[in-house]
């Protein structure tokens, strides 16, 4: 009987863990006409993280100094950079209550300045877990992607209309100049 209460209880641990898995954080990205706003599900995890970041934090238990940690934690990890190459500054960060109700650690949002956002770098979590995986869900005023940022690619550049516009000028004068000299040399042939 102790056997068999054993076995139920390692598989319902076994279970519960596989459920909330650490090593996999969910980042929602949305642009929004005033501000960018992430929200994000972080694991328990991030108490490692911030206590590595500063481990002054084991000491100074209190929340004003948490939320001082965490911000600069923030503001080193997910970087967000704007179409001319410049960080979008971080403006605050909030406690929220997750979307579904539930969360897996501490749900946070964290608003930056209004920009349009070029590259997300997010190494969130990667110095505790080097098997960490962030997932992104981006909602710009354009488009809607889905992307990860892994230790060993931690950032993503995203495809702007305009980035295409501007390749797709000097290619068209390439084929437009290439066209003309080859019916320059035809005609040039049909008067021999």
């Amino acid at each position: 009987m102790k056997f068999y209460l054993f076995l139920h209880f390692l598989l319902g641990s076994m279970l519960c863990s596989y459920a909330h898995e650490t090593s996999v954080t969910y980042f929602l990205v949305e642009q929004q006409p005033t501000a960018i706003k992430v929200s994000v599900d972080l694991p328990w995890t991030i108490k490692d993280a911030l206590e590595q970041h500063d481990p002054q934090l084991k000491v100074h238990k209190n929340k004003t100094y948490f939320q001082k940690v965490l911000q600069s934690y923030v503001t080193k990890h997910l970087l967000l950079w704007s179409v001319d190459s410049t960080k979008i500054p971080l403006r605050t960060i909030r406690e929220a209550t997750p979307a579904k109700g539930h969360a897996h650690g501490a749900y946070f949002e964290f608003l930056f300045e209004n920009g349009e956002i070029a590259k997300i770098e997010n190494t969130f979590l990667f110095e505790i877990n080097r098997k960490q995986r962030n997932l992104h869900s981006l909602r710009t005023h354009e488009s809607k992607n889905e992307f990860a940022t892994t230790p060993r690619s931690p950032s993503y550049v995203i495809a702007s209309n305009t980035s295409c516009t501007q390749a797709a000028i000097p290619i068209g004068l390439l084929v437009l100049l290439s066209s003309s000299g080859i019916t320059y040399l035809f005609l040039k042939k049909l008067k021999k």
